[in-house]
């Protein structure tokens, strides 16, 4: 258990598969910003707030133009529906190995989750150790409550009860009373007492941004604690609170009293949002932390009314107790500074008893529900009288509102139904009153058959079918978020089978195939792992992902070759329209302002005449945010997805992983990342080096390179042949074709010569593999007709693999003579070739030992032809004996001469040189002219 100021999101950091969060207000851009590619690392995703607030910040993100992609289809946003405020804050991780309980004071956003204002309590849990099982079970008790009472709504409670049905731990016995309380049966005030026992307080310590107006939480705690010091933090201009109520409560405690100004450590701006009440006694100090702020509603009240007193807020807090120098721990965050004048005097004024509520007066709706094709909405209560009618993000939408009680449906047209089943767009009633129209605030209706994909496990459908296509812009948060998704459905590497056996990965399996100790990942079970979901899923790859039963994993190879089913068919005729389609009804139905083309001022470059100066400037500086905005994404981007395909492209090397999981799993990825990579340098977002580097290291693996074989000519036949169906299946013959040729356009423009001769390399033995199969159709699938038609494209890949260079070609000559490279000077000389007169390049050798003799010769010769199968002369001398060789392709001449005897000797022609690249790279131009003459 640690009371700290953290950053929220480094928590999220480790995946587990339910995440439930509880806050008074939810900055859902937020949730879905930033914070997205944390939390959707779990399936199952609950944000419960507080109803009215939630209202009012769903409102200001509709009529704001903030655009919200997942709400309520891959998450499920829903109020808390209690008489008071619903200001309890927790964030719960858990699965059937553990998880992670956060209760604090941060509301869901970015002040609430990563200032330095806000002080959480966390507790972490396993199956094995139970320390913090009793607050665990204290947050369910909390959520159990509300449920029970008739807070949530049935689609809350339905997710709910699969998080309990996948944590079998939390059902266990609690050894002892929780240290985390709330306020739904007995008030935290009276905990508190309770828990301080009728010791003597020696200092009771409060701080809280908000007071009720009179003090008189504060007053009914002194009196009944009798401390001998209350010290009372406030922040000068943000506490919330009347000084002279304040005055007076101080004035009649018993002891001694002081008021200190508090602020943060270098953030002296920071607004401490913090509530926390500490409590000092001779043998121990007790700590309550959380959501209760000093006021009535928060401290001395449930969430129900009882005989004259009324219903309060739902309150969460951890009630601690340590070591009385722990008292003085929790302080060091803040500096702190005895106020300067009279109490009554402070700089702090009444702004209300908590965080202030929306001031939206409009009728209110709870919730919608989409679902075949009829919208249902339920308001907070009655709306006026009066014809309803149903908007649609901003559009009015045809269709009969049936009103039955506070319960609203319609059948939207059709332009209306097509955003709502592919959006997530706010919708709203507009009642035609009496004195004018009247609308409710808007919500974002629940997706049933998308979120009831959230309760079995799976991932998020929608994402993993963009795989196919990665049809994103690089600086779009749903980039990172299909990273999580595709990371949560394969089996990748050492990592992701310690994450099926919700295990934490020990540091020493890195799993480079060196060796090292592996006694920890001898320990797993492989035999149970090879049943899990995730693996056995592999095993059905074949099947066809439009059936029911499809898998995860199916869902991502089907995008794959749906991708490339209509890749190639430049002059297949579109299909006539029968219908707006989701693109076509965008404008119509999309609110996110950020994504529109600003008007531009006129020709005469002017200013429009409705802004002002200041106006003007202020849209350029929020353009210029925007656009920093974007750069920040699109590099976090760029870098999560280098570190992804570091990660495929690592495991390859792993032999004890790919041991494991066996060749299925191993080829199923490799026909995954192949695509990926392919798309991923095609759309810039990851840079060239970096991508073509992978792709060369995935092709070297599957294909073998200069030195060992590919992975696939490992295998047995079976597998092999296996291995050729998965290829064909997928395209992976028009996936590679238009990668290499891609690489080789990127490597020649941005000079990265060392990476083009590895691509050169590994495309000479991807010509040869015999699982893939570049027939005509392949090629003309890769082309693109009137800018790269087949034949080009053969041809340039054909060049491409005969392409060598003159550092080559020495080098193989210095090999093959066994000298060092620096040892041979190239040079022009004039020669004769047959009866024309030639400028020729001739290798001179400086090594006094080397001999040049025939046997040697013929080898450089050959040696020379296998680095550069194009090459048609070389011509040799040994620059201290004057020994010259020459092999003349063109006139079948080759021999050597030396001066010290008579005449030369003729030499064996280095025509056996015949890889079988250079054959296939040949046999390209053919098959690129059946695929044009198709």
């Amino acid at each position: 258990m640690i009371a700290e100021r953290l950053s929220v999101p480094d928590v999220l950091a480790k995946p587990r598969d339910h995440a439930v969060i509880c806050t008074f207000g939810a900055q859902l851009d937020f949730f879905e910003g930033p914070l997205w590619r944390h939390v959707s690392r779990a399936h199952n995703r609950i944000v419960l707030a507080d109803d009215v607030v939630l209202a009012g910040q769903l409102a200001d993100l509709a009529s704001g133009g903030s655009r919200l992609r997942h709400i309520n289809r891959h998450y499920l946003a829903t109020p808390i529906t209690n008489v008071g405020s619903a200001h309890a804050k927790l964030l719960l991780l858990v699965d059937a190995a553990g998880g992670t309980l956060l209760v604090g004071s941060g509301n869901l956003g970015i002040d609430g989750y990563a200032s330095r204002g806000e002080v959480f309590y966390r507790y972490d849990t396993t199956d094995t150790n139970a320390t913090y099982l009793p607050e665990f079970q204290a947050a369910k008790d909390l959520l159990d409550l509300m449920a029970l009472r008739g807070y949530l709504d049935s689609q809350a409670r339905k997710h709910l009860d699969a998080v309990w049905a996948d944590t079998p731990w939390i059902w266990a016995p609690a050894a002892r009373p929780a240290g985390v309380r709330h306020n739904l049966v007995e008030p935290l005030g009276d905990q508190l007492i309770a828990a301080v026992a009728n010791e003597r307080v020696l200092e009771l310590l409060v701080h809280a941004p908000f007071h009720d107006q009179r003090c008189e939480a504060l007053r009914r705690l002194i009196d009944a604690l009798q401390p001998d010091h209350v010290s009372v933090l406030a922040q000068a201009g943000r506490t919330s609170v009347d000084p002279a109520a304040l005055a007076n409560v101080l004035a009649a405690a018993p002891g001694l009293t002081d008021v200190q100004l508090a602020s943060a450590p270098e953030f002296p701006d920071t607004y401490l949002h913090a509530k926390f009440i500490l409590i000092r006694t001779s043998t121990r100090s007790i700590t309550f932390t959380g959501s209760a702020n000093l006021s009535l509603a928060a401290l001395w009240r449930t969430d129900r009314a009882v005989g004259e007193r009324p219903a309060g807020n739902i309150e969460l807090v951890t009630l601690a107790q340590g070591p009385p120098q722990h008292f003085e721990d929790l302080l060091n965050g803040l500096d702190l500074r005895e106020a300067p004048e009279e109490v009554a005097n402070l700089d702090v004024t009444y702004l209300g008893d908590h965080e202030t509520a929306p001031t939206d007066t409009r009728p209110r709706l709870l919730r919608g529900t989409w679902a075949d094709a009829k919208l249902t909405l339920v308001a907070a209560g009655e709306l006026p009288g009066g014809e309803l009618s149903l908007i649609v993000a901003g559009t009015v939408t045809p269709g009969a509102v049936i009103r039955v009680g506070t319960t609203y449906t319609v059948a939207p047209s059709g332009d209306a139904a097509t955003a709502l089943d592919f959006r997530a767009v706010p919708v709203w009633l507009r009642v035609a009153a009496e004195d004018g129209d009247v609308d409710t605030t808007p919500v974002y209706p629940y997706h049933p058959a998308s979120l009831a994909t959230l309760l079995t496990g799976r991932r998020d459908p929608d994402l993993l079918r963009k795989a196919g296509s990665l049809d994103l812009e690089a600086y779009d948060n749903d980039l990172a978020g299909l990273l999580d998704e595709l990371d949560a459905t394969l089996v990748i590497d050492r990592h992701s089978l310690w994450r099926l056996a919700r295990r934490s990965p020990p540091p020493d399996t890195a799993g480079d195939g060196k060796g090292g100790p592996h006694q920890a990942w001898e320990d797993l079970n492989f035999d149970a792992l090879r049943r899990h979901p995730r693996l056995a899923q592999y095993e059905t790859v074949t099947r066809h992902a439009d059936r029911l039963e499809a898998t995860d994993l199916q869902i991502v190879l089907s995008a794959i070759t749906d991708y490339f089913r209509g890749f190639g068919d430049h002059d297949r005729a579109e299909p006539a329209a029968v219908g707006p389609t989701a693109d076509q009804v965008e404008g119509a139905y999309d609110v996110d302002l950020d994504d529109t083309t600003a008007i531009l001022p006129g020709e005469n470059d002017d200013m429009p005449t409705d802004e002002t100066i200041e106006e003007y400037e202020a849209e350029g500086e929020e353009d210029e945010e925007r656009e920093r905005r974007r750069l920040k994404i699109e590099t976090r981007n760029r870098l999560a997805w280098q570190r992804f395909a570091e990660r495929f492209t690592k495991a390859l090397r792993d032999r004890d992983f790919l041991e494991v999981v066996g060749p299925r799993v191993a080829l199923t990825n490799a026909v995954i990342l192949n695509h990926l990579l392919a798309l991923l340098v095609a759309k810039g977002v990851v840079g060239p080096d970096k991508g073509i580097g992978y792709q060369i290291e995935l092709w070297a693996f599957l294909f073998g390179d200069a030195t060992s074989d590919g992975y696939i000519q490992t295998l047995s036949d079976e597998d092999q042949w296996a291995a050729m169906e998965a290829f064909d299946e997928r395209d992976a013959a028009v996936t590679i074709i238009s990668a290499v040729d891609l690489a080789v356009q990127l490597t020649k423009q941005h000079d990265l010569d060392a990476l083009r001769t590895r691509l050169r390399n590994a495309w000479r033995r991807i010509l040869t593999a015999p699982t893939l199969d570049f027939t005509p159709d392949a090629m003309r699938r890769a082309s693109q007709p009137g800018v790269r038609p087949a034949f080009k494209l053969a041809a340039s890949l054909a060049g491409f693999a005969k392409e060598s260079t003159r550092r080559e070609v020495d080098g193989a000559l210095a090999a093959s003579l066994g000298v060092d490279r620096s040892q041979l000077i190239v040079r022009k000389e004039t020669v004769k070739r047959g009866r024309q007169v030639a400028t020729v390049e001739v290798v001179g050798i400086t090594d006094p030992a080397v001999e040049l003799a025939p046997g040697e010769l013929t080898a450089a010769f050959r040696a020379a032809v296998v680095a550069d199968p194009a090459i048609d002369y070389v011509r040799v001398k040994h620059l201290g004996s004057g020994v010259v060789a020459t092999w003349d392709r063109r006139l079948h001449d080759c021999w050597r001469y030396d001066p010290a005897g008579d005449d030369p000797v003729d030499l064996g022609e280095p025509t056996d040189v015949d890889p079988r690249w250079l054959a296939a790279a040949d046999a390209l131009a053919g098959r690129a002219a059946e695929a044009s003459a198709a």
